[in-house]
């Protein structure tokens, strides 16, 4: 397989996913487990702190280590942050969750547009990285309407949804992913 359809489709999974899990962590945070403002605002500043904390070891990783191996890591991360979250409502999970979250999303950040740089040709590479965060912002919009269908049956079955795809996506990354010219 072509590597930069690898980056579209992991591109495109991980819009649908991120904004399905977005838009349903919203409804569930304010409708299931009730948290309150102040409660909502630890949460987002968690996620933040996280990853604030987290870009620099991770990205030395992906630095000496391997891209392709801080992406899949950074999936499967993000995949169990997602599943802790859906698991119970209780404030303190969530807020675990959120950190967790972070650590997997800093795993990928950077990573991903660093792995695809070193694997398509220069000349390609303004193309696919603007096809691929094309594709990203039209999967985003399914994510969104894929998050509201179903959460009208149960709105943790679409946190479930999004953590499974991240896992998905680590297997799929595990098979497809090359790394020839880190």
């Amino acid at each position: 397989m072509k590597q930069s359809n690898v980056y579209y489709t992991i591109r495109a999974f991980m819009g649908l996913s991120f904004n399905m899990m977005f838009t349903a962590a919203g409804l569930y945070r304010i409708d299931i487990a009730q948290l309150e403002i102040y409660q909502l605002i630890l949460i987002g500043t968690a996620l933040e702190i996280a990853i604030f904390f987290f870009e620099v070891p991770t990205g030395i990783v992906a630095d000496l280590k391997s891209r392709k191996t801080s992406v899949i890591i950074g999936l499967f991360i993000v995949g169990v942050g997602i599943l802790i979250e859906a698991l119970t409502p209780l404030f303190l999970f969530i807020f675990i969750s959120q950190v967790v979250w972070g650590l997997g999303y800093t795993f990928i950040s950077g990573a991903m547009d660093s792995w695809i740089s070193d694997e398509v040709d220069k000349e390609l590479l303004e193309h696919t990285i603007i096809t691929g965060s094309q594709v990203y912002k039209i999967m985003s919009v399914l994510g969104i309407v894929l998050a509201a269908v179903i959460g009208m049956f149960n709105i943790r079955y679409a946190l479930y949804t999004s953590s499974i795809i991240f896992v998905l996506m680590g297997i799929f990354a595990i098979y497809t992913m090359r790394e020839d010219n880190f």
